[in-house]
């Protein structure tokens, strides 16, 4: 946050997006299933622990800058099938990581399973989360 603010220019802002509410998020099941296959180190924060009301938000005034605004925007998640959603989840750094504990077959099935727990009836691969965000403005 400090390298944010630091390049922000006087009068300009800041804007963090972060995963809201896992209760909200139906990947936060995917998440939680990967970490069944690799634990994190005890005393590992949360993966989405940034995520939390408030974590953000003190980050930024921390660094200096002022909370201007913030809300939520809804974001789904939409497969064609199971092959385009590893390619998309697989992209992710964490998820490389799970993959060289667990091996990909054990990655692929957790994902497989989760997302068929999610098809919608209409037949869509699709997970309806909520994302968080939070805008700042450095004085000036």
């Amino acid at each position: 946050m400090a390298q944010l603010a630091r390049v922000c220019r006087a009068g300009g802002q800041v804007a963090i997006g972060v995963w809201g509410d896992p209760g909200r998020c139906q990947t936060e099941a995917l998440f939680a299933r990967l970490r069944s296959l690799a634990p994190p180190p005890p005393g590992t924060p949360a993966p989405l622990a940034v995520s939390d009301p408030g974590v953000v938000e003190s980050l930024l005034e921390k660094a200096g800058l002022t909370l201007t605004g913030g809300g939520e925007a809804p974001v789904s998640f939409c497969y064609a099938d199971h092959e385009q959603a590893w390619t998309a989840h697989a992209s992710a750094g964490p998820l490389q990581k799970v993959v060289e504990i667990a091996g990909p077959d054990a990655v692929r099935q957790v994902m497989r399973d989760v997302l068929e727990a999610d098809r919608k009836p209409d037949g869509e691969l699709r997970q309806d989360n909520v994302f968080r965000y939070v805008v700042a403005a450095k004085g000036d």
